[in-house]
């Protein structure tokens, strides 16, 4: 006898969890909630998978997620940053300014020459050859 739970019953359990993520505010108990949802898609893809007699090949979803400390930006916000930045570039090249773009990251060596052995300032990197690099220390400091 089966203990695994049923198509109909995963189907159920997810729009009552629907529904009751509509009702919440953001939270711990919101997140607890969309994690518990994602669980019981999972489930129901195996089971629907399983009942077809597994002939579907077992396609994951990606999970799309940001890294820690940064953010997407929309096309409105993006408009709306484009345009302020346009303005600042406009300002500078009427009183002779020029634009400059440099990498944000410098060969480790340089860097801990240039600023001293403190490390708390410097965050390490490796390129794919193994070259030490670190992020620039302006691009560091908060």
């Amino acid at each position: 006898m089966s203990t695994a739970p049923t198509l109909d019953a995963i189907k159920h359990d997810i729009e009552q969890l629907n529904t009751r993520i509509r009702s919440l505010d953001a939270g711990p108990e919101l997140v607890d909630a969309k994690k518990r949802l994602g669980e019981l898609k999972k489930q129901l893809g195996v089971a629907t998978a399983a009942a077809g007699g597994g002939a579907q090949k077992k396609r994951e979803r990606l999970l799309l997620k940001t890294p820690k400390g940064t953010r997407d930006y929309g096309p409105a916000e993006m408009a709306c940053r484009e345009h302020i930045e346009r303005t600042v570039k406009e300002c500078f090249h009427a009183f002779g300014g020029s634009c400059l773009d440099t990498p944000v990251f410098e060969r480790k060596d340089v860097l801990t020459g240039k600023y001293g052995e403190d490390q708390k300032l410097i965050f390490d990197l490796m390129d794919q050859g193994g070259e030490q690099l670190a992020l620039r220390y302006d691009h560091t400091v908060s």
